[in-house]
């Protein structure tokens, strides 16, 4: 049974890059007589970039952990959404770590993949995360990844740092801190005006 072109797709972008050229180019005539739409849709197809081939690959050999990835992103988002509506700041810091994590574990799996198709990884490694932070900060671009045909790699979005600072103080927290003795003592603030105004008696009295 022929393969489905969808399936014939996937198996180009599993070729390394300086594979690709000629086997799109292969499928693109082979489709053309009973399938032109299909043919000029492989033909349109670009060669992965080695970032994006190597993110192509971790797809296809570390998948759960990638999906991980997009769940932290998710969980980030959804611990800053509910600070101040309960949520602590512990929690949010929480999330942003796992989430980094992810991202530098996963970025160490993609520079073993490079290095074992005999590609130096170092020029490649920032590229590499910052797609994979883009794939936690927007779904859309999470799709795009997890589709593994990626053929350029991603940019996150311009805000994704200021995602991770920590908002004003939540509720909970606030409410921690005054059960902890965080409340403010009455007249502590006479108290400590107390010296200048001495200061200002004994200046008087000279």
């Amino acid at each position: 049974m022929p393969r489905s072109i969808e399936h014939q797709i996937d198996g180009l972008f599993e070729l390394a890059p300086e594979e690709f050229v000629a086997a799109r180019n292969a499928l693109a005539s082979s489709l053309r007589k009973d399938d032109p739409e299909g043919s000029a849709r492989v033909r349109h197809l670009r060669r992965p970039s080695a970032s994006a081939w190597a993110i192509n690959r971790l797809v296809r050999t570390s998948r759960p952990d990638v999906h991980r990835l997009v769940e932290a992103g998710e969980e980030l988002r959804r611990a800053q959404g509910l600070m101040g509506e309960g949520s602590s700041a512990a929690e949010f810091r929480e999330a942003v770590k796992a989430r980094r994590d992810l991202v530098r574990q996963l970025t160490e799996a993609a520079r073993r993949l490079l290095e074992e198709g005999g590609r130096a990884a170092g020029p490649h490694l920032d590229p590499i995360t910052a797609t994979l932070e883009a794939a936690s900060a927007d779904p859309a671009a999470a799709a795009e990844v997890l589709s593994g045909r990626l053929e350029r790699e991603l940019t996150p979005p311009s805000g994704l740092g200021a995602q991770e600072i920590v908002p004003p103080v939540s509720l909970k927290d606030a409410a921690a801190a005054r059960g902890a003795g965080g409340r403010s003592r009455p007249g502590s603030a006479s108290v400590a005006r107390r010296p200048a105004r001495d200061q200002r008696s004994q200046e008087r009295a000279r």
